[in-house]
Order: C-alpha cells, then structure tokens, then sequence
C-alpha cells in the first residue's frame, strides 16, 4: 500500500517537474520570439533562482534602509542638547518612512527585474534579456565566445539550492581594450548549464 502511494506521489512530483518545464519554454520562446532569425531555434532557456536574487538584491539596499532607520531612532533617543523633542521625533519618523519607501522600492524593482529576466541559447549564439522598465537583449554569437567561467558565492553556499553564475568572455576589445563578460547570473545548475553549452558549440565546430 505504501508503495503504491509513494509511486503516485513520484508521478505527480514528475507531473509536476514536467509541466513547469514547459511552462519555462514556453515562456522562454515569447520572450526571445522577436529577436530570433529566421533560421535560428531555441535550444534550451532558462531563468534565475527567484530565492537567489531577492536575497542579493534586498541585501544591497537593506542594509542601507537598516542604517538610515538606526540613524533617526538614535537620534530621537540620543537628541542634541540644541534640538527640540518635536525635532528630534521629526527626524527619526522622516528617517523611517525613508527606509520603509527605499525598502519598498527595492523590492518592487526586483519584482520586476526578475520578471524580465530570462537567459537562452540558440543554434547560434546565447541571448539575455534583462531590464526592469526597459527591457534589452544582449547576444553573443558562439565563434566569439572565448572562454567561460563559474563563480559560486557565499550566498549561493547558503542558500543551498546549487546556484551560481556562469560567466561567457569574449576576446580583448582593440578599441575599449576591455573583454566583454556575457552572465547568466543565479541561474541553478550553473556548472551543468556551463557545460552544456560548451558541448553544444563543440559540435557545432
């Protein structure tokens, strides 16, 4: 008996696992719709850890909300001699609603970047789209793909969901004498999903 519902249960975890699949393809193939070629397919998409670039981005502002927030609550607690009690409970309310909109922003922002986020690569090339009110698409064809790298960070490690951002690198610009990095940052599997495009553009050579 337990068997049986063990088997039901995997089936419907790999119901589950295969419908979010398509789901994220079909997704992929609308967002990249537009700037396809003619002759050029998607060979696979994928999106960031939501997880990962929440933690990531509200970090980058919520420490400074925290701060501004510290910094008009001492004040109202710690006054200057020459300031009133109006002032100094002025200062730590404006302060705090100050956190509380730079906190909200962030947040709203990040919803949006993440939406916008999806990463590809085609029969040719690999594309990003990114954006938070504007959106761009950023490619790079596979002849001018140089070398590739990993980078696993602290918050990857704790967060535990096998993230990482791969990182494509071009040849040496001649006139901003600067390599151009093409990421696909947070994404899960980053390592297999390094390597799966590595193989692919080795087959196609």
């Amino acid at each position: 008996m337990k068997s049986k519902k063990n088997t039901l249960h995997n089936d419907v975890q790999d119901q589950q696992m295969k419908g979010n699949k398509i789901s994220l393809e079909d997704q992929v193939i609308r967002n990249f719709d537009e700037v396809l070629e003619s002759d050029e397919k998607i060979i696979k998409g994928f999106k960031p850890n939501f997880a990962r670039v929440f933690l990531s981005r509200l970090l980058l502002t919520g420490i400074p909300c925290l701060l501004i927030a510290i910094f008009g609550i001492l004040t109202f607690l710690i006054p200057d001699q020459q300031m009133s009690y109006v002032t100094a409970l002025i200062i730590m309310l404006v302060a705090i609603m100050l956190a509380c909109l730079m906190f909200a922003l962030s947040v709203w922002f990040t919803c949006l970047y993440y939406k916008n986020t999806y990463y590809c690569y085609t029969n040719k090339r690999i594309i990003i789209k990114t954006g938070i009110f504007a959106v761009d698409f950023k490619s790079l064809v596979f002849d001018s793909i140089v070398s590739s790298t990993i980078y696993v960070g602290l918050l990857d490690k704790l967060l535990r969901k096998n993230t990482g951002t791969v990182y494509f690198k071009t040849a040496l610009n001649s006139e901003s004498q600067k390599i151009e990095k093409y990421i696909f940052a947070h994404v899960e599997n980053a390592s297999e999903i390094e390597k799966e495009i590595k193989n692919y553009i080795s087959k196609q050579k």
